[in-house]
């Protein structure tokens, strides 16, 4: 699942890493084109993810699905993973954040630690 914030689609960088992720491992990749703020809420866009999510599970087994998401979709992804669990759903083999977006508040003091050397951060 791809980052932006939740209210921004795909970037070209997105399509580049499918397609080097597909040319390495040689693997089907399946990308949501999930809704996005604010036309849309954030539990609208959960629950289409993680119904395509559990029906790509149960089609094609838990063991062949890696769940890949990168910043607000690594957030994302790590939510679902949590969903799963709460609903005693089967999770995929392997979960994948690539800088996930965990905080939303960025009430994390070690934030500040990072800030100055971070140039998408800006706290």
């Amino acid at each position: 699942m791809h980052g932006g914030a939740y209210v921004s689609s795909y970037f070209p960088e997105h399509w580049v890493f499918f397609g080097k992720l597909i040319e390495r491992t040689g693997r089907t990749v399946v990308i949501p084109d999930y809704p996005l703020a604010p036309e849309h809420q954030f539990e609208e866009t959960t629950e289409m993810v993680y119904t395509a999510l559990v029906n790509l599970i149960n089609r094609v087994g838990a063991e062949n699905v890696t769940l890949i998401g990168d910043s607000a979709g690594g957030g994302m992804a790590f939510a679902l993973s949590q969903k799963l669990r709460d609903d005693k759903g089967v999770q995929p083999s392997q979960i994948i954040l690539l800088s996930p977006l965990l905080d939303m508040t960025k009430s994390n003091p070690e934030i500040l630690k990072v800030d100055k050397y971070d140039p998408i951060l800006r706290r």
